[in-house]
């Protein structure tokens, strides 16, 4: 595929649909009220047996709009090639043991949400 070739086969599916679904996310943060935001988009030990989805729906949270941009671009490049390379199916398991990886540490340092 060339350089800004769009995503081909089982690669556009996927890729399209986490970078939409990390856009629509960012998006909500900017407009919906930022407690309902707060309660179902991010990880807290204190909340996570009263709403287990945390678990899922913070993978698609992000700090800013450079940190959404710089994660859609990587995953625009390079999801492609790793999709062909592991398949759908693995690819979006690795995707969402990034995912639990990153929630199971200290939030990075000025974190607000």
């Amino acid at each position: 595929r060339t350089f800004f070739a769009m995503p081909e086969g089982d690669a556009l599916p996927v890729v399209g649909g986490l970078i939409g679904a990390n856009v629509g996310v960012w998006c909500a943060w900017q407009v919906v009220d930022e407690r309902l935001m707060t309660e179902h988009f991010t990880l807290s030990n204190d909340d996570v047996l009263r709403r287990p989805h945390t678990i899922l729906t913070h993978f698609f949270s992000h700090q800013s709009g450079w940190h959404l941009i710089g994660n859609c671009v990587t995953l625009f490049f390079f999801g492609p090639e790793v999709v062909g390379a592991l398949g759908a199916a693995r690819f979006l398991g690795v995707y969402g043991g990034a995912g639990l990886a990153a929630g199971g540490g200290p939030p990075p340092a000025g974190a607000g949400r």
